[in-house]
């Protein structure tokens, strides 16, 4: 699985795929973006400031291994990419409670959002992106320290 990493901040980054272009960038909506740019290594200690890739929640606790590529029209947000997991997204995830894992997601990412509707959008591009991640699970969650 491929992963690269913010050698400025040491967080994991994401892959965005636009036609042939190949773009690390922090997760959307991380406040790191706002302050630097981000600069891809490769070899950083696995456990570096993960925070949760499906709530944002910090910090993260296990690795998702999920395989192919998950998409948000126009981008490919992951492709063979784990998936950071915090404690709460995790006891989901184990659970088989993907309905909840969205609302949860939704709920956390949206805090900041005044707008009805605006929330509802953002449950229903949530939700169907937390679908092909789940579509695409290839085994259990990994607790970070058993992979350091």
């Amino acid at each position: 699985m491929r992963r690269k990493f913010c050698l400025v901040c040491s967080r994991p980054l994401v892959l965005f795929q636009l036609l042939s272009a190949e773009i690390w960038i922090h997760a959307p909506g991380q406040v790191e973006d706002g302050d630097h740019m981000p600069v891809p290594v490769d070899n950083i200690d696995v456990s570096a400031r993960q925070r949760c890739d499906f709530c944002n929640a910090d910090p993260a606790v296990g690795l998702l291994p999920v395989a192919g590529e998950i998409r948000i029209p126009p981008f490919l947000v992951s492709a063979n990419q784990p998936w950071a997991v915090c404690a709460t997204c995790r006891d989901l995830i184990s659970a088989d409670r993907w309905d909840d894992l969205i609302h949860h997601a939704a709920e956390t990412v949206a805090a900041g959002i005044a707008s009805g509707a605006t929330k509802r959008s953002l449950l229903d591009e949530l939700g169907r992106m937390i679908r092909q991640v789940r579509a695409q699970v290839t085994g259990p969650v990994r607790p970070l320290d058993e992979l350091t």
